[in-house]
């Protein structure tokens, strides 16, 4: 009988010792697998965060526009107009960049084409940008406004809907260095005239 019981007791033995192997194995193999790296999540930056208001935009191979009066710079894409006493203000305080013309008559045809851009700069304001009247009203009538920074000058954009037939954003910009003021106004579909906005600066 006792020779019989041996064995078995041999048997149970190694059972127990070979499964207990396994288990410190395969506890082994799963502290040794690579754990994956936790997600960083990316938090959605705004405009404002990136650049307030200004951005590294590749000018390269874009034109300049140096105004000695009103003493101002602002850039424009090469193959774009510049065209002079656009508007109302006597010369040169108002100016028309865009993508038409230099003509006049040419571009009053053609501003509303599709694929047409253009800005206008008007620059007859003093002070700063509270001192502007036109930004007064514009407050008071409860129009949308933000306030920004373009290279180091104070600004503020406002923006709206042109009307019944023409529901295309406008924005309307007034830059100021606490002397002197100027207002940029283009439409939202123009897709280079952030970057124009971006550049402006006053020179000495």
């Amino acid at each position: 009988m006792k020779k019989k019981i041996f064995p078995l007791i041999i048997i149970a033995v190694s059972v127990l010792i070979f499964s207990g192997c396994q288990k410190s194995k395969i506890s082994v193999q799963n502290d040794n697998q690579i754990q994956p790296s936790p997600v960083k999540e990316n938090k959605a930056e705004t405009a404002d965060e990136v650049n307030n208001g200004e951005e590294n935009t590749d000018y390269s191979g874009w034109q300049t526009y140096t105004n000695e009066k009103y003493k101002y710079q602002v850039k424009y894409p090469s193959g774009w107009f510049f065209m002079k006493d656009y508007c109302c203000p006597p010369p040169p305080a108002s100016i028309n960049l865009n993508n038409i013309s230099d003509k006049k008559a040419e571009f009053a045809a053609k501003q509303i084409n599709p694929g047409t851009q253009w800005i206008d700069i008007d620059c007859l304001y003093e002070g700063k940008i509270d001192d502007i009247g036109e930004v007064t009203l514009q407050k008071q009538e409860g129009k949308q406004f933000e306030t920004k920074k373009i290279n180091g000058l104070d600004a503020i954009v406002f923006s709206q809907d042109r009307g019944p037939g023409q529901p295309v954003a406008v924005f309307t910009w007034y830059i100021v260095d606490g002397k002197q003021g100027c207002r940029l106004g283009h439409e939202s579909g123009c897709t280079f005239c952030q970057n124009i906005v971006n550049s402006f600066n006053y020179i000495n």
